[in-house]
């Protein structure tokens, strides 16, 4: 499909609710070795949670797993790098 996106391709356009008023206006980050990344999907830290987080990576192989952190299983796009946060919100972070 050359010259126009394929919705199925990549999770953050996937929703038929992309763009609607309240829904899906910025993705969640989850910040990762001072980074931070866009959240594609996050699953439960259950067996049940595992097995459907392994089949959305299946079916996205562009996806990855990037922490399993508070009970969540979180999954980001793999050639995302993290974007480093704002300095003044860096400073005003705890250390």
């Amino acid at each position: 499909m050359f010259g126009k996106p394929d919705p199925l391709s990549n999770p953050l356009e996937f929703s038929a609710t992309y763009g609607l008023p309240g829904t899906h206006l910025e993705p969640h980050y989850y910040r990762h070795f001072g980074r931070n990344f866009a959240i594609v999907a996050e699953f439960p830290d259950t067996a049940q949670g595992t097995i459907d987080a392994n089949k959305f990576m299946e079916r996205f192989s562009n996806n990855g797993l990037l922490a399993v952190s508070d009970g969540r299983i979180i999954i980001a796009n793999m050639d995302d790098l993290g974007d480093w946060p704002e300095t003044a919100a860096v400073a005003s972070a705890p250390a």
